[in-house]
């Protein structure tokens, strides 16, 4: 039977943390806010310089008081929302960073859109992401030096939301007005249904425990159902990257790339040679990266990771077991 409103499917949210609470305490605010509340906010609280669970438990109070389920951990991302979804109880699971704001009608729109594509082969929801300036919901064109980097060596970069031979996405236009059908979704900012979460769920075996965790999950459920983007429900995401570590974010970024492409794409000549391309698009743009912050830590953090890799083996599975 159909659904008929939003109210007929149950929607759990599930935040992974760690260390940033005043970026948690405004992520939490904006749900609490939310036109359809969600069924139940999930935190799953990897903090290694304090516990976050008193400061967040104040904030649910009369009517959402027993919406909060607090779940403290190691930091490991991908095990913390895989952990975070074995807890819940919603139909939809819905992974938030901890550093997004949602629109008030966030919730009520993400349940409206599975409602009016009930029984269809919906593998994930993402949804609209904008800067926090943006309050006019839209996002001003540009054209950088950067971008162009990234369109020649099929890196990350705006096209149609499905993956490039190299392993990597293009995102859609944050000006896009309809709902398109995509491979990518945004892994902090993306629902699946659960029995479509629980095929798949997140690996906790890849190196670093984030880096490229949504593309790897995007691109499983891809293969078998069709994944979505709408517009009709948005947020504001100004990422916080912790630390603000170039070095460790450019090692990463290398390592889990051959890790994925050992893992998922196929070893014909063309995704081989688009591989390899994207590499040296990334060393290129690294480079630019670093000559305009006068800060050469993210071209070193590049070569440290094909050394990591070549010589080390650090791509092969190294992380956490997955728990099922």
């Amino acid at each position: 039977m159909r659904p008929s409103s939003t109210e007929s499917v149950t929607l759990s949210i599930i935040i992974a943390t760690k260390d940033r609470l005043d970026h948690l305490r405004n992520c939490v605010e904006s749900i609490l806010k939310q036109t359809v509340p969600p069924d139940e906010v999930i935190v799953v609280d990897g903090s290694t310089q304090s516990d976050l669970r008193i400061p967040i438990e104040q904030l649910f109070t009369g009517p959402s008081k027993g919406m909060l389920k607090y779940l403290k951990t190691e930091p490991w991302l991908t095990a913390q929302n895989n952990l975070g979804a074995r807890e819940s109880k919603g139909d939809l699971l819905t992974f938030l960073d901890d550093d997004t704001i949602l629109d008030g009608h966030y919730v009520e729109n993400v349940k409206q859109f599975f409602s009016d594509h009930h029984g269809q082969n919906v593998g994930a929801l993402s949804c609209k992401i904008l800067d926090p300036s943006a309050q006019s919901g839209t996002v001003k064109p540009s054209l950088s030096l950067g971008g162009i980097i990234s369109k020649i060596f099929l890196l990350q970069s705006t096209g149609n939301g499905y993956f490039r031979p190299s392993g990597l996405p293009t995102l859609i236009d944050q000006n896009c007005t309809e709902v398109k059908k995509v491979e990518f979704v945004y892994g902090g900012n993306a629902t699946y249904p659960r029995r479509v979460f629980e095929e798949f769920k997140f690996d906790e075996q890849l190196p670093t425990g984030f880096n490229l965790s949504d593309d790897d999950i995007a691109y499983r459920v891809s293969r078998t159902y069709q994944n979505y983007w709408t517009p009709k429900a948005f947020l504001y995401h100004k990422s916080h990257y912790v630390n603000n570590d170039r070095f460790s974010k450019s090692r990463s970024f290398i390592i889990c790339h051959f890790y994925l492409r050992m893992k998922n794409y196929p070893r014909d000549l063309a995704h081989t040679a688009a591989f390899t391309w994207s590499v040296v698009g990334r060393i290129c743009l690294e480079g630019l990266i670093c000559l305009k912050a006068r800060n050469f830590s993210g071209i070193r953090g590049t070569f440290s990771g094909l050394g990591a890799v070549w010589f080390h083996g650090a791509h092969r599975p190294q992380g956490k077991a997955e728990t099922v």
